[in-house]
């Protein structure tokens, strides 16, 4: 496993930011998020709330169990803008349309900057290594 340029640091900054609930979503099994994050040096407790493949098959899905997940820490249900979705795939960008979330593209996978701009993402990165412009495009 290698971490992608920018993911810690991203991580650290979204941590300390007030109000930031970390998620992760994947189409992997729990089990399995878990054994890449900590391959990768990750402590995958850092992501208060979840939803992956062992939850639902259709990605798409899983937005709204990570979203009704999150309620304990904002009292309701988060929906809309305030639900931001950093991904490297097509279906990544397109899985949190269901609750209105926004998308952040990472070109660190199969697909180009281009190929992921045309998806309509918010905002599109080669990597999340610009903490700042990242950390912008997440909170704005």
């Amino acid at each position: 496993i290698r971490l992608m340029p920018g993911v810690e640091p991203l991580l650290d900054r979204l941590e300390a930011q007030p109000g930031v609930v970390l998620g992760l979503l994947t189409g992997n099994l729990a089990q399995g998020a878990a054994l890449k994050l900590r391959s990768g040096g990750i402590d995958p407790s850092r992501f208060r709330v979840g939803a992956y493949g062992s939850d639902a098959a259709d990605r798409p899905m899983l937005p709204d169990i990570a979203a009704r997940r999150a309620e304990p820490f904002f009292g309701r249900i988060p929906r809309g803008p305030e639900v931001v979705i950093i991904g490297d795939t097509p279906a990544d960008i397109h899985c949190g349309e269901g609750i209105s979330a926004r998308a952040v593209g990472v070109a660190t996978g199969s697909y180009s900057v281009s190929e992921l701009a045309a998806c309509g993402p918010h905002a599109v990165f080669e990597d999340l290594s610009d903490t700042e412009s990242v950390m912008e495009a997440i909170l704005r």
